[in-house]
């Protein structure tokens, strides 16, 4: 959290301008300047050395949906007294010090301390946050970018780690755990952004289906006692993620 990274916007009338990132709506206007990389008050641990930096993965979280099968508003709904959308930061925090939120309004409520992602909501699902994302790390230094649904609150604490050791020479490492494939929850490279428009083109908007164009390899969780995966999607997943919440809480 005590990552701030300072935001540039182009304004015809007055040049350039900069945001704060954490109060900033990102979108195709804001482009990142790495000399204000910052944390903590002080320069953070990467190289100035050259105009680009080294920055740490982004985590993109996936919350643009609607959330019709639970009634609407999925990233508010409460899971142990704690939203869905803070379990899901919380744990992107575990992966890195860059945390971002792909929404699809403007105005969608997020803690201050979290950048916004406007998904630009031509497509819809997400694919939209995956787009987001993408655009995202191809217009800064990021070499890559994980994404992450907002309604998956166990997922294990190695997800990049794993997928990191699995992408390889591939585009994608998409998670998959007893043979499924997750593919919100996965990495990417950030090239991959100039495969979107082809990907577009075809008519399809499908994560997997866009992970088989550019090419991705499988990252195999094996089955245990429970899945890490499992997201919430109506009102009984949501009470059967309560269920776990409450025994994991009680174990410890």
């Amino acid at each position: 959290r005590g990552l701030q990274i300072l935001a540039r916007r182009f304004d015809s009338g007055s040049g350039l301008q900069k945001f704060p990132v954490d109060t900033a709506v990102i979108g195709s206007e804001f482009w990142f300047d790495p000399i204000c990389v910052r944390q903590s008050g002080r320069m953070s641990q990467f190289s100035t050395r050259s105009k680009r930096v080294v920055m740490p993965i982004p985590i993109v979280i996936l919350a643009g949906g609607d959330g019709a099968r639970i009634g609407g508003g999925k990233p508010q709904k409460s899971l142990a007294g704690t939203s869905l959308l803070h379990h899901a930061i919380a744990k992107a925090e575990i992966y890195s010090p860059s945390v971002l939120v792909s929404v699809s309004a403007a105005d969608c409520p997020l803690p201050g301390n979290v950048a916004r992602l406007l998904d630009g909501g031509k497509i819809s699902g997400p694919m939209a946050g995956l787009a987001a994302a993408l655009k995202f790390a191809s217009n800064t230094s990021a070499t890559h970018v994980m994404t992450m649904p907002c309604d998956t609150p166990f997922l294990p604490d190695n997800l990049l780690q794993r997928l990191q050791d699995g992408i390889g020479a591939s585009n994608a490492a998409v998670a998959q755990y007893d043979g499924r494939l997750h593919p919100s929850c996965s990495l990417w490279r950030a090239d991959a952004a100039s495969l979107l428009p082809e990907y577009f083109a075809t008519g399809k908007r499908s994560l997997i289906g866009f992970a088989e164009m550019a090419g991705y390899v499988a990252v195999e969780w094996q089955a245990g006692a429970e899945d890490p995966f499992f997201n919430i999607n109506t009102a009984s997943e949501l009470i059967e993620a309560t269920r776990i919440m409450t025994q994991r809480t009680l174990h410890k």
